[in-house]
């Protein structure tokens, strides 16, 4: 069982390129300044779909650790 990236599977190390995890940072980055200004305005619901979401970037980004790196 492989990786998805951009909703495409991914089935070995050599098929994730290094700059994923760039990427995936990014996200988490740009849903936590959401989820903060969304708490901020009292909109609790939509922060706390950006943190799921933040959750869910989270796990794949320590899927691709593990594909890139192994397992520790």
């Amino acid at each position: 069982m492989g990786i998805k990236f951009g909703g495409k599977e991914q089935e070995s190390k050599d098929d994730i390129e290094p700059w994923r995890v760039d990427l995936r940072i990014d996200d988490i980055k740009r849903y936590a300044d959401s989820a903060l200004s969304d708490y901020r305005s009292k909109k609790h619901r939509v922060a706390l779909s950006h943190l799921l979401a933040i959750r869910a970037t989270v796990n794949m980004l320590i899927e691709d650790f593990e594909k890139l790196h192994g397992v520790w």
